[in-house]
């Protein structure tokens, strides 16, 4: 009998102590939650605040913005100019304005051409002629001397060149020069007329 008895002490001590130990955890949160009270009551607004966004933490957190002082960096992939399959029309176009002299129009839309394109002979040979018809002589002579380097043999150059000294009233120049492109080519028109005008001025001079 004495053993039951034993038994029954040791199984009801066993089953005693997790109940304690529950019974304590449920009360250790009421416990915490009647100091928090007593504290909001005795804290000022600032210390309430301080305190609470210690021990909370927010559920959601707002994604930050950076916000760069960089300015961005405009990649420029080509220099501004019309595009490539524009250049002959364009070319087309300042050759018209030149013809009604409106020279200054047509210098824009040769300076519009493509960045690809303004070296090519066409373009050049135009400006420098449409330089030279604008009165634009000293241009349109540093035009011309390059042209005549880099296209030794092209008598359209050389034509244009004698009437930029004829315009320049070089007239023995540009006879010389006419004269010239006559015993390549005889039949080369411009280069004739340009040639009587320059002997024309010259005997009216003397």
């Amino acid at each position: 009998m004495s053993r039951l008895a034993f038994f029954c002490a040791l199984a009801l001590l066993i089953l005693a102590v997790p109940a304690f130990y529950f019974m304590t955890a449920e009360a250790r949160p009421i416990i915490e939650d009647s100091k928090l009270a007593d504290g909001l009551q005795s804290s000022d607004p600032n210390s309430l605040l301080s305190e609470t966004s210690a021990v909370e933490e927010p559920v959601v957190k707002l994604a930050s913005l950076t916000v760069s002082s960089n300015k961005p960096i405009l990649e420029i992939l080509e220099p501004l100019g019309s595009l490539q399959s524009d250049t002959m029309s364009r070319v087309e176009r300042a050759s018209t304005l030149a013809q009604e002299q409106n020279f200054e129009e047509a210098l824009t839309i040769l300076d519009g051409v493509h960045f690809a394109d303004r070296e090519d002979y066409a373009v050049k040979f135009l400006e420098a002629r449409v330089l030279a018809w604008a009165g634009q002589h000293e241009r349109a002579e540093g035009e011309f001397e390059k042209l005549r380097a880099k296209y030794p043999q092209d008598l359209d150059i050389l034509v244009s060149f004698g009437y930029l000294r004829f315009y320049q009233r070089d007239y023995a120049l540009s006879e010389d020069i006419f004269t010239e492109v006559l015993e390549m080519n005889p039949d080369y028109g411009d280069a004739r007329i340009g040639l009587e005008r320059s002997r024309l001025v010259q005997n009216k001079a003397q």
